[in-house]
């Protein structure tokens, strides 16, 4: 089966102004960052939209996985590395705010590797609410041990 990053790449997670899966991912270490692509997203491939701006008149269309650069963003902690044309601060919307901007067009490896630096996901959720609550949940859970 696969993992909530491999599912996001290969189907996408927004289909017209839905949210069609999860996309809150949490780390095994407690990093978490938002993970998008459809419609609608700094994503490639670029999905056809939904009603005047294209063809398709009003109707939903399916996404176009899958997709080789993903929109990440508000992450838990600064992705790293962070300078230079390979690093983070490269994709980021607001290079000075690496903690509340939205990273564009980064190459699904990049977002795979950074999830692997931190341990890899544990689990995936609709918002950071519900995420954030679960791992709060989590860190009681294992003091208690």
């Amino acid at each position: 089966m696969p993992g909530p990053l491999e599912t996001i790449v290969q189907k996408g997670n927004r289909n017209g102004i839905h949210c069609s899966a999860s996309g809150w991912l949490l780390c095994e270490d407690g990093f978490n960052i938002s993970v998008a692509a459809g419609f609608g997203m700094y994503c490639l491939p670029r999905p056809s939209g939904v009603g005047p701006l294209d063809d398709t008149e009003g109707e939903e269309v399916a996404s176009s996985g899958p997709y080789t650069h993903l929109e990440c963003g508000f992450p838990s902690g600064r992705p790293e590395p962070w300078e230079g044309e390979t690093g983070w601060s490269w994709f980021a919307e607001e290079e000075d705010e690496p903690l509340g901007t939205v990273y564009a067009y980064v190459p699904a490896a990049k977002v795979a590797a950074l999830l692997a630096s931190h341990g890899g996901v544990i689990k995936a959720f609709m918002d950071r609410q519900e995420m954030l609550l679960a791992f709060a949940d989590r860190k009681i859970r294992r003091v208690k041990k």
